[in-house]
């Protein structure tokens, strides 16, 4: 079987696809007759000749399409310290001052600053670092830059964030109306796997002399917006060697069985431990023991009063024990000197 190709301009069956006058389709004799080179039915000639070679370099130009791609390279922006290598946020702060400073100083017109850092030069370290972070971590920072609209699928999209003049992403929030300043109604957001985030939560967890993850994600809040702050916060509270420290379980060790005398059925008193307890004072102001006995049994107790802890003293209030209770076969005490001379 052998297939042939008639082009559209011959093809009847295209009259109605591509839509046609019902006055013109009846004196179309295509419609009618079919193509002229099919009149000669016993000897038909199909055209194979349907397609020119400037036809086939346009059809061929036009499936190939002509596409040109421009690549941009943003180039990264490279922080002035490597943060992994410090543990103190003020720090890095001071030092990025100096450096600033010393650039400052070195140019030709430029104002010469000396002296001790100056509170306004620390507030410029801190926006430079917060500036930093967010151009490296934020891929949406240029696209906010250029007036465009951030993404659904991000994670800035409901915080509907706003550039400052000095180039700090803010959250936009709903307190344009209130009294607060402008600091106070768009704080400034920061990524939450960030070392500056990490430095940040540090230094605010030990101003409040380690307090919990509220009070100091709320302290943190006043100026900044980490993002999954609470989260943040609690990981890193959670590596807090002092912390950490306070907050151990304390061990649980398995007592020993209680001994045999202990636990058999016996008269009161019968097995007794003795001690001491004092000072008292009298009303002639003077000083007075308590000698306790206590049964080992049933945990009842006779008490003495004794003038002082010597042994003779207590000698005399045991020999009242025992005319009141009787006497007992064992006896358990400390190693007091007033105990063992009455061994003796």
């Amino acid at each position: 079987m052998n297939w042939y190709f008639c082009d559209g301009k011959t093809n009847p069956a295209d009259k109605l696809t591509r839509g046609i006058n019902i006055h013109n389709l009846m004196n179309d004799e295509t419609w009618w007759t079919g193509p002229s080179w099919l009149s000669g039915l016993d000897t038909p000639t199909w055209e194979t000749t349907f397609t020119s070679d400037k036809e086939l370099m346009e059809i061929e130009r036009e499936y190939k399409g002509e596409r040109v791609l421009l690549q941009t390279c943003r180039e990264p922006v490279e922080p002035l310290l490597d943060l992994h290598n410090y543990s103190d946020l003020d720090k890095v702060i001071r030092i990025t001052s100096h450096v600033v400073r010393f650039v400052n100083n070195c140019r030709p017109n430029g104002e010469k600053i000396t002296g001790p850092l100056t509170a306004n030069e620390l507030i410029c370290a801190e926006k430079c670092w917060v500036r930093c972070v967010q151009q490296t971590e934020f891929a949406e920072y240029a696209e906010i830059k250029d007036h465009k609209s951030v993404v659904r699928s991000s994670k800035l999209f409901s915080l509907n964030p706003i550039l400052t003049e000095d180039g700090l992403l803010c959250l936009g929030g709903r307190l344009q109306k209130s009294d607060f300043n402008f600091h106070e109604k768009h704080t400034l957001i920061l990524p939450s796997k960030s070392r500056f985030s990490q430095l940040l939560i540090s230094r605010e967890h030990q101003r409040l002399h380690h307090a919990g993850v509220s009070e100091t994600l709320t302290q943190i809040r006043e100026k900044f917006w980490i993002l999954c702050g609470r989260q943040t916060v609690k990981s890193c509270l959670n590596k807090c060697l002092i912390c950490r420290r306070f907050k151990v379980r304390r061990g649980n060790q398995i007592m020993a069985p209680l001994p045999e005398n202990r636990i058999q059925a016996i008269y009161p008193f019968e097995n007794v431990g003795i001690d001491f307890a004092g000072p008292l004072y009298t009303r002639n102001t003077d000083k007075a023991s308590i000698a306790l006995f206590t049964c080992a049994v049933t945990r009842a107790i006779h008490l003495e009063v004794v003038s002082s802890l010597s042994t003779e003293h207590f000698l005399l209030a045991f020999r009242r024990f025992i005319s009141r209770r009787g006497i007992c076969p064992t006896v358990n005490s400390d190693n007091a000197m007033t105990f063992k001379s009455a061994d003796i």
